[in-house]
């Protein structure tokens, strides 16, 4: 049963809480080793009050770039080469800490290193809290399309510390609520309605949406662990999003993970709204959302929709070659497989460049 190996997660709450933590795990006995693939940026903020009180673990850590360019193989095959280096066996523990990026292709390399090894996955972003952790999908980037290269791989535990959060800077911290806001916009209208009462993401309320916006998509990915159905409503905002990121790589503006998401949630709600799905005044409060947190991001003068297209025509939701998306029933509600046609994609980034935000 898929029950008995879907992930936990245990809510640790501050730094001292996770060092614990990873104190006892690495005095536990069962394991053929602990090592760490760490962020290169947590490494550099936490190094004397996480790494530095961790005994003898220098040889054991591997840190990497966070940042969409190394997203790839290359930076897979050092973590594969650091692998090899130290002899880890199937037996083997791999504690990932980082943001999304790094608990992608961290994952990636343990699920395929000698067919997998073991991992716990520790997200030190609010992105990364509240979807990249949930739900045991790992992946890379491969000719500059996002995650086209992926598995399915469910860490041990997740352990998650919103601590953390307190060096992230701003504009990071605010590319997390794109994935909270997909989430309550897909799935439960009550929390959507808790977000649009917030003035301040801070103190116990964000503690209490982060939690909120996690367990949601835990029960999702419990129905539907390998997204063959309900599990693709949590795409909406994915589609047009990655596209856009993987073409701000490509045209070298700057596009964060989450920014990308916040303009495509965006962009498929006017598109839920021309298909009749959700009212205008619904599609005009999603977009007073995303704008009053200042996640909208005008895009260049040289973006092109053929450009655009490329991206589209290989996304993994697509099948019979036809672009799939998933939009939104109503709010609170997301529906799947939604045949859309090009025409309508037009009409919704016209709708976006003439909004007064851009």
């Amino acid at each position: 049963m898929y029950q008995q190996h879907f992930e936990e997660y245990n809510k640790l709450s501050t730094i001292n809480s996770l060092l614990c933590q990873i104190q006892y795990t690495l005095q536990a006995k069962g394991y053929d080793g602990v090592y760490f693939i760490v962020d290169k940026n947590v490494f550099r903020y936490y190094q004397e009050e996480i790494f530095l009180k961790l005994q003898k673990i220098e040889e054991k850590i591997v840190l990497i770039e966070a940042d969409e360019l190394y997203k790839n193989q290359a930076q897979c095959q050092k973590v594969w080469s650091f692998f090899v280096q130290k002899n880890v066996s199937r037996r083997a523990l791999v504690i990932i800490i980082g943001g999304g990026i790094t608990l992608d292709l961290g994952a990636f390399a343990c699920s395929t290193w000698k067919r997998g090894v073991a991992f716990i996955l520790v997200p030190s972003t609010l992105l990364a809290m509240a979807d990249a952790c949930i739900g045991g999908k790992t992946g890379i980037n491969f000719q500059g399309i996002k995650n086209l290269v992926g598995t399915f791989a469910f860490p041990q535990e997740i352990w998650i510390a919103p601590e953390l959060l307190k060096t992230l800077p701003a504009r990071i911290f605010r590319c997390g609520l794109s994935e909270i806001f997909k989430t309550a916009l897909v799935a439960d209208l009550n929390l959507w309605n808790k977000i649009c009462g917030i003035s301040e993401w801070k103190g116990p309320i964000l503690q209490e949406i982060l939690f909120n916006a996690i367990v949601l998509k835990k029960k999702i990915v419990e129905q539907d662990p390998f997204e063959n159905g309900l599990r693709k409503v949590l795409n909406f905002g994915h589609t047009l999003g990655h596209a856009l990121e993987a073409l701000s790589v490509e045209h070298s503006f700057s596009l964060l993970h989450g920014e990308a998401v916040a303009i495509g949630i965006i962009l498929e709600s006017y598109i839920s709204y021309l298909l009749n799905k959700i009212s205008e005044e619904d599609f005009q409060q999603v977009r007073f959302q995303v704008m009053k947190h200042q996640l909208c991001k005008s895009l260049p003068l040289d973006f092109t929709l053929e450009r655009l297209q490329h991206y589209l025509i290989h996304d993994k939701k697509n099948y019979h070659q036809n672009l799939r998306f998933s939009l939104l029933e109503k709010i609170g509600k997301g529906c799947y497989d939604v045949a859309v046609d090009w025409e309508i994609i037009k009409q919704a980034f016209e709708n976006y460049r003439n909004a007064q935000f851009i």
